[in-house]
């Protein structure tokens, strides 16, 4: 979906006000292509976050550049990605709950599995801490995502 025209936004989209000085401009826009380079390898490779990355490189963008956040927004694979969470919607509960239990059997079997080292189990620990963290602050609904993709 592209909006184009006298209407550079999507509704409940617009640039955030809040400019950041323009030494750190720069720095925002190089983190956030890095953001974004991270969610599109999220995309193709289990276990590398996609959302969170990409709501990081909006952040940024929203900050220090209007083109390439409206790039992200318009963009037709990306921007679906994090509309939901640009416009403040809620995650249907059983959605949360699932996805909770997956991190569990991600986080587990990899710290189990894969990493032998204390310190990238440390590293793992605290990822997990902040992806927990991240989907337990979502705001959350009744239904699924079913009910949600029929009313559509």
């Amino acid at each position: 979906m592209r909006y184009g025209g006298a209407q550079a936004y999507p509704p409940g989209m617009e640039v955030s006000p809040r400019r950041m000085p323009a030494w750190a401009r720069p720095l925002l826009v190089v983190a956030g292509l890095v953001a974004v380079g991270v969610g599109v390898v999220g995309i193709f490779l289990p276990l590398v976050p996609t959302v969170a990355p990409l709501l990081l490189a909006a952040w940024c963008f929203a900050r220090s550049s209007d083109r390439l956040y409206r790039w992200l927004v318009n963009h037709p694979r990306l921007g679906p990605i994090i509309a939901p969470f640009r416009s403040g919607a809620a995650m249907p509960r059983r959605t949360k709950w699932i996805v909770l239990g997956v991190m569990v059997l991600s986080f587990g079997l990899s710290g189990v599995f894969l990493l032998h080292s204390l310190v990238a189990r440390l590293v793992l620990a605290a990822a997990a801490v902040v992806a927990f963290t991240v989907v337990l602050r979502l705001p959350s609904r009744a239904g699924t995502i079913r009910q949600e993709n029929s009313r559509a």
